[in-house]
Order: C-alpha cells, then sequence, then structure tokens
C-alpha cells in the first residue's frame, strides 16, 4: 500500500504516527481490532476509511492526467479553439490592403509555431539552429522567422502570467476534475492549452477561402431498397426552456441587461438593450413565427425583405407608433423609391443582433427546424467607406469659423445671429479642440477636467474611462498632447478658471438631463444649424466626425509622420501584434509625449486663429 506503513500482529493492524503526516492524526496510534482471521487487505482498507482515513487516501491518489485524460482535453479545446477563431474573423473588418492581409496570415502562422515550441519547452523556448533549419525548410523568410521569434517571446509572458495560471487551474477543475491541481499538472494543462490553440490555427490556413468549414468524407455505401422512416421518439414535454419565440426573446434581453456599477457603462447597456430589443420585436411581428424551433430561412429572407420595404423613416410620429408593420409597408408603397428601405449598414446591423440572439438560443439548447446561414443575408455597401463622412476641407474649416459662435453672437440664445457678444462654453471649444487633437465627438464632449494635464512639458489630455462616458476600445485610453494654438486661443485659462469654479467636468453644460442620454446628444441640436448655415449643401455628409477625419487624413498625408504615431495619437489599434500588446502608452508617458507633441502641431489651426484676430 503506497505511502501507508501498516503491521499485523494477533489479529490487529496498527498505524504508526511516526510514518505518517502530521495531519492524518493527533494519536500515537490506532488500533483497528479485527475479530476474524478472514480479513482480507481490502476489509482492513475498509475499515480505515470507516475509521477516518478517506482524506488520507484520496491525498494519495496520484494527480497525474492520463494520456486519455489528456487527448480527450486536447479534443475538446481544439474544438473550442476553431469555434473562437471563426467567430474572430467573422466580425473582423475587412483587409485594408494585402499587406494588410498578409501581416493577419502571418501573425496566426507564427503564433502556431510559437505554441507548439513553447508547449514543447516551457518558458526555456528559444529559436534554435535545427528550428530556423526546419522553418526555412517550410518556406519561412528571415522576416517570418523573426516574427516567429517575437510571438515565442509574447507566449512565454503569457503562460507565465498569473491569469493564464488561473485560467489553467480553472480548466484542471472543471474538465479534468483536479480540485488540487499540483505544479505538474499545471503545466501539462498550459501545455495542452498551447497544442490546441497551435491544432486549431494550423487547421483554419487563411489561405483556403472554407478553412474552417467541416470536412465530411463520402463513404461508398450499397444501394438499398427505399425502407419506410424509423419513427422518431416522442418529444419530452419537461423541457427546462421554452421554445416561443417572444419567451427566448425575453430572457435574451434579460442576459444583456446586467446591472453594473459604472454609470457611463450603464448607458451603454441601457442603449444596447434598448436596440436589440427594438431589433427581435420587429422581427417576430414581421415573420410571425411562434416557436423558434419552426424558424427556417425563408423566414430570414422575408425579415431582410421587410426591412428593404421599410420607410427610410418610420414610426417616429404617435399616430405612425400605432400603425401595424404590415400597415407601415403598405404606406411605404406611396413613398418615391428614395425615401424607401434602410441602408445596408442599418440592415447588417439588424442581421448581426439576430446572429447573437439565435447563438444564445443554441447555447440553450434550442435550435431552429433548419441550419440557418445569415452570412448570405448581408447587405454590401456600395458607398465607400472612407467618404461615408467626408473630411472638412481647409475651406469648410474657414467657413465654419466665420460663424457667429467664433466672430461674435447676438445672445445666448440667438447664437446663430451676428453680435458683439462670444461665449466660451461647450459649443465654442468642442469643435477647436476636436480640430487640433483629433478626438471622438463623445470623448471630448464628456471630458473631465482630471483627464487634462496643463502643468507637464507637453500639455495633454489623458483619454480615459470616466463617469460620464466609457470607450470605444482599450486602444481608445491614450494621450494626445494639446496643439500650441489652443493656448493662444485662450483654451488653458478656459480650463483653470473652470477648475477654479470647483467644476469636474469640461463642458458642464452639455450634462444630459435623462439618463440615456449622453454629451454629444446635447450638443448634436446646437452643432446642426451651424454646419448648415456655414456649409450649405457640402453640409450633408460632413458631420462632427469630419473634424476627426480631417486630422488623420492631414497626418497620413505628411510622409514624414510615422503611422503608429497617428495610431497612437486618435487611439486606433495597432494591426502588428507586438506594437498592440507591448506599445504601453501610459508607462512612458514623457517619452511617448515628446514624440506626439511635434506631430499634433503639423495639424494646421489658420482657420481658428484667423476668426479670432
Amino acid at each position: 500500500m503506497t505511502g501507508l506503513n501498516y503491521v499485523t500482529r494477533r489479529g490487529a493492524i496498527y498505524v504508526w504516527r511516526r510514518r505518517l503526516p502530521a495531519w492524518v492524526s493527533q494519536t500515537s496510534y490506532l488500533q483497528i481490532s479485527l475479530r476474524t482471521p478472514k480479513f482480507s487487505t481490502a476489509k482492513i482498507l475498509a475499515n480505515l476509511v470507516n475509521a477516518g482515513f478517506a482524506t488520507c487516501i484520496s491525498r494519495m491518489k496520484s494527480q497525474r492526467i492520463t494520456q486519455a485524460e489528456a487527448q480527450r482535453f486536447l479534443s475538446d479545446l481544439v474544438v473550442r479553439e476553431l469555434e473562437k477563431i471563426e467567430e474572430e474573423r467573422y466580425y473582423e473588418p475587412d483587409a485594408s490592403s494585402p499587406e494588410d492581409w498578409r501581416q493577419r496570415y502571418l501573425d496566426e502562422r507564427g503564433r502556431a509555431v510559437a505554441a507548439r515550441l513553447v508547449a514543447a519547452r516551457g518558458v526555456a523556448a528559444d529559436l534554435f539552429p535545427d528550428d530556423i533549419a526546419e522553418l526555412e525548410k517550410d518556406g519561412f523568410s528571415s522576416c517570418d522567422i523573426d516574427h516567429v521569434r517575437a510571438q515565442i517571446a509574447i507566449t512565454k509572458s503569457e503562460i507565465a502570467s498569473q491569469t493564464y495560471i488561473d485560467e489553467s487551474r480553472t480548466m484542471a477543475t472543471t474538465a479534468l476534475r483536479l480540485p488540487d491541481c499540483d505544479t505538474f499538472a499545471l503545466r501539462k494543462v498550459g501545455s495542452l492549452r498551447l497544442l490546441a490553440e497551435a491544432e486549431a490555427l494550423e487547421r483554419s490556413d487563411r489561405r483556403t477561402a472554407d478553412a474552417l468549414a467541416p470536412s465530411w468524407g463520402i463513404a461508398q455505401v450499397e444501394r438499398l431498397d427505399p425502407q419506410a422512416a424509423p419513427e422518431r421518439p416522442p418529444e419530452k414535454d419537461n423541457k427546462r426552456y421554452s421554445e416561443v419565440l417572444t419567451s427566448i426573446v425575453s430572457d435574451y434581453i434579460d442576459s444583456r441587461d446586467r446591472a453594473v456599477d459604472d454609470p457611463a457603462e450603464q448607458k451603454k447597456i441601457a442603449k444596447d438593450v434598448s436596440q436589440h430589443r427594438a431589433i427581435l420585436a420587429q422581427f417576430v411581428e414581421a415573420t410571425q413565427v411562434e416557436k423558434l424551433t419552426d424558424l427556417r430561412q425563408e423566414d430570414l429572407f422575408y425579415y431582410v425583405s421587410v426591412l428593404e420595404r421599410l420607410p427610410k423613416i418610420y414610426r417616429k410620429s404617435p399616430e405612425d407608433q400605432a400603425r401595424t408593420l404590415e400597415e407601415i409597408l403598405e404606406r411605404a408603397e406611396e413613398l418615391p423609391a428614395d425615401k424607401v428601405g434602410l441602408a445596408p449598414s442599418t440592415i447588417n446591423r439588424n442581421v448581426t443582433a439576430l446572429q447573437g440572439f439565435l447563438k444564445f438560443a443554441k447555447s440553450r439548447g434550442t435550435k431552429p427546424a433548419e441550419v440557418l446561414d445569415l452570412s448570405c443575408l448581408r447587405k454590401p455597401c456600395d458607398d465607400d467607406e472612407r467618404s461615408a463622412r467626408l473630411a472638412f476641407s481647409e475651406n469648410d474649416m474657414a467657413d465654419i469659423a466665420q460663424h457667429p459662435v467664433w466672430t461674435g453672437c447676438r445672445s445666448s440664445t440667438r447664437r446663430n445671429e451676428t453680435g458683439a457678444l462670444i461665449i466660451e462654453d461647450g459649443l465654442f471649444w468642442a469643435p477647436i479642440v476636436a480640430s487640433v487633437t483629433g478626438t471622438r465627438r463623445e470623448e471630448i464632449m464628456g471630458i473631465t477636467l482630471d483627464e487634462i494635464d496643463l502643468t507637464h512639458k507637453h500639455p495633454h489630455l489623458h483619454i480615459r474611462k470616466n463617469h460620464n462616458r466609457r470607450l470605444k476600445n482599450a486602444a481608445s485610453e491614450r494621450l494626445v498632447p494639446l496643439h500650441d494654438a489652443l493656448e493662444e486661443l485662450g483654451f488653458h485659462d478656459y480650463v483653470a478658471d473652470l477648475k477654479a469654479l470647483g467644476e469636474t467636468d469640461l463642458f458642464p453644460e452639455l450634462k444630459p438631463q435623462n439618463e440615456h442620454g449622453s454629451f454629444g446628444d446635447v450638443f448634436y441640436g446646437k452643432w446642426k444649424p451651424i454646419t448648415e448655415n456655414q456649409l450649405g449643401d457640402r453640409a450633408q455628409r460632413r458631420t462632427f466626425h469630419s473634424f476627426r477625419h480631417r486630422f488623420i487624413s492631414v497626418l497620413r498625408h505628411d510622409t514624414d509622420v510615422p503611422k503608429e504615431l497617428v495610431q497612437d495619437l486618435v487611439g486606433h489599434k495597432h494591426q502588428d501584434e507586438t506594437d498592440g500588446r507591448y506599445r504601453k502608452m501610459i508607462d512612458f508617458r514623457d517619452q511617448i509625449l515628446e514624440k506626439l507633441a511635434p506631430v499634433v502641431n503639423q495639424v494646421p489651426a489658420d482657420a481658428w486663429l484667423n476668426a479670432m484676430k
């Protein structure tokens, strides 16, 4: 008996304390009388368990992961990784160029090689001469090999992190039933995770269009005479979840409406819930399908056709809200063609919402009547994405800066009429700051005073999540130096005055009056008349975002400004994984501001300076 020393004498068994760990017993020895000489070893062990040795025996059980357990675990992980890759690729934006696509391919190829090497060698992994020779045989260039070496460093950093170790421990507990996982088992789980990732990446080669599609072997079978189909077993009536479409919609909305403490996150969730509730209610009304199990591909096609026949503007008035969808479609038949049909981007948004809903239902075991394909329902966007919202030209900038808001208005309620009053508030400063920093509308509208540092050598904004608004993504948190023209225009004095008054927001008068509103929504009502008055027909495809569009365009056309610095300034994610993971701006504030300050000042601010003069 491994780990437990025992002797028998005179029909009894003695287990000596000095041969056991301290946690087994506090007595000098335990005696279990054996009343009969016919007791077997198994009976003795049973008596030991009854005497309180269950914990002892369970701790003596080996925690080694068997080959069969590892194989099952690896198979499950590969399936999970393939699903993850499929979902990520489904939602990733189209590659902007062949170089962009090739970079994605190289990232995955290098990651697969690195994952296999680290799985085999752990934190000691590196590229040895033999490895390099093998990679060269496989067609890797010197640049590709350098990329693999960088991926190895990234992977080693990941597996050494506490987050990765905790995830492995959780997997060992749930999938392998090892709640007290030791160091060796954790190392094995981590190795299997890397092997699964490598296997999934290799199977889903980007060069093959249908790489993620399952391949089915076609077996040659003997042709048989037709036979009656076997009777289907009766379905259970005591299903845990309802198949009724409206019930599933309700549960799905509840799952998205999660409680959080962050006010900005609450607004985002409320907007998301409201949008999904409206889309799914519209879908149920259009298709008239009662049970999800009856849903077919033709129902999805019909729903998209309804979106293409709806008026561009509907259910805005109380009278229109009282109409059924069928009545609205009938009214649309009388409208001109340019007034009918939702935009392709809106249709695609609704299809994406349906995809999330169906995935939720599938996770609960409720499936439609047939396999559904939502990808074929998506509409191509005819407009060039870069021209969807046009950048302001220098003439546009000059025209906007000549509006009474910056040259003198009549009063606080008559900002569009010429006068002698200049009011420095959000309507005055937000366009100026946005045009020379490239910030998004809500980033600058909802900014707080503690995100503005005027004491540094390079005065700057530290864009980060606050109580007014969240950020679009992780890359949106960044440092943005303030343009030299802002101090000349008086922005620094404006900030100092607000701080002296005890304000916390840069534009307190734009604070929304309801919990679902935003600073940008309040601003929009005041901003729209300005562009319409100053730009006329040119205002049709120019919005506040056009300031950011101009900022990026000016810098990208300057050959002396590296693309990476522009991405850092405007909060765009780096496609290169090394830059994206290790380019931590906040940790190297002085160095990055030193590089970014001259770049910001390359953007012209002449329109504002001339207007103020």
